[in-house]
């Protein structure tokens, strides 16, 4: 079985089990965005993973991966699956047994390393009185220079944008080593201050007694959402919420690329309607139909000083009962109308038997 049909195997599956991609990710362990890949042909699962999938998606492993009912293989392929799964299990109690004995001692080291850190923070000085002397921390005009970028003070989409890369298995851990950067206050003094930063250097934190101070780079703004940075959009649909409205209307999953007119031309449209939302509707609409089928719309875009991919979340798609499309924005916490060019890439409106 090649990736292609392994990964409408999975898709098939979970949607027989009335999963969504982020359900059955939260499952495994692991995030949406690897469950999609999946299913786009991107990536297979580790081999310990596809175990636990196979287990959720209530199928045998073999049938899983494509081998089928094993009476159909000759008795001397039998023969050797078998003793192979055998090794793999004394392999793996092997393995149980030596985690048990690293457990001890990895317990045993951490207990060793707390007390040598808050030994180290002592007599270094870096404690709960880090940056003490950094009065106006988190005020706008502030700003942070590190590593020839310059970081300001979150506005509404950048601190939203940082939530998700908080939350995003790839970028959650930081370098927890201090590194020093030049502090400009709102006078625009500078002093030296210590900082930690996320490896991607998307952002930094100022450390200042006991609270944190987050500062983003400046040219990671809302301003990027635009059709000459933006060059992948996922729509994703909740299969769990949502499968038809009335018989009438089915969510498009889709992935929009601009290197071809269709993905050009939506992400485009998506680009115009993001920049320009207009006036939110009554929160009685996202009340009353936030849940039926919502569609996540997912935005790939580089900024002008980021080499690496950035990923964000944009918001959700939802339909009326009249089949009227709209927006949720996770920035603003609002909903806006989408019109009619734009609702046509979302929804499909063919009668659906």
């Amino acid at each position: 079985m090649d990736n292609f049909e392994f990964a409408n195997r999975i898709a098939e599956l979970r949607k027989q089990k009335g999963l969504s991609q982020k359900q059955l990710g939260d499952m495994l362990g692991v995030s949406n965005k690897a469950v999609s890949k999946w299913e786009n042909g991107e990536s297979l699962p580790k081999m310990s993973t596809m175990l636990s999938l196979a287990e959720i998606l209530g199928v045998d492993g073999n049938e899983l991966i494509g081998l089928g009912n094993t009476s159909s293989v000759n008795d001397g392929e039998l023969d050797r699956l078998k003793g192979e799964n055998a090794r793999l299990s004394s392999k793996l109690d092997n393995i149980e047994k030596s985690r048990k004995r690293a457990l001890i001692m990895v317990v045993a080291l951490c207990v060793v390393g707390i007390i040598a850190g808050v030994v180290i923070a002592l007599c270094s000085g870096i404690d709960t009185g880090m940056n003490s002397d950094i009065e106006d921390a988190g005020k706008e005009g502030t700003k942070i220079v590190f590593s020839n970028t310059t970081f300001v003070v979150a506005d509404d989409f950048q601190k939203c944008f940082i939530k998700q890369m908080k939350n995003d298995y790839s970028t959650f851990d930081f370098e927890k080593e201090v590194k020093y950067a030049d502090y400009y206050n709102k006078s625009g003094e500078t002093q030296k201050a210590a900082i930690y930063c996320a490896k991607s250097f998307c952002y930094v934190v100022l450390p200042v007694g006991e609270k944190n101070y987050y500062y983003i780079d400046e040219k990671i703004s809302a301003d990027e959402i635009n059709k000459d940075r933006v060059f992948f959009i996922d729509l994703q649909p909740n299969y769990a919420a949502y499968d038809k409205v009335d018989g009438t209307t089915d969510f498009i999953c889709e992935s929009y690329n601009a290197d071809y007119p269709d993905g050009e031309k939506f992400i485009a449209e998506f680009c115009e309607f993001y920049a320009n939302k207009g006036k939110p509707v009554d929160k009685k609409i996202i009340q009353y139909y936030g849940g039926k089928g919502i569609s996540l719309a997912s935005v790939s875009f580089t900024s002008e000083s980021q080499i690496s991919i950035l990923e964000f979340d944009a918001g959700e798609f939802f339909v009326d009962d009249d089949r009227n499309v709209y927006f949720y924005d996770y920035v603003t916490s609002s909903a806006y109308p989408v019109g009619k060019e734009l609702s046509k890439y979302v929804v499909q409106t063919e009668k659906v038997d």
